[in-house]
């Protein structure tokens, strides 16, 4: 049976990582066949912003100002 992680925690609180439940859950009598991830991992140093106002750069023509 598949199940996923964050199924699994909707009902039971994991205050340890995913290797780390994989290596207890076989003490514990529930077999591990494989750990597969989905989706796109996490970005790390990625941040967001708005651009609030664009407008041409007054000496020259090929940039723009813009205020984020």
């Amino acid at each position: 049976m598949k199940i996923s992680l964050e199924w699994l925690r909707r009902y039971v609180d994991i205050a340890v990582s995913e290797e780390e439940l994989a290596s207890v859950l076989p003490m514990m009598g529930i077999e591990v066949e494989e750990m597969e991830r989905k989706g796109v991992p996490p970005l790390k140093h990625v941040v967001v912003g708005e651009i609030v106002s664009k407008e041409q750069h007054p000496n020259a023509d090929r940039l723009t100002v813009c205020k984020v």
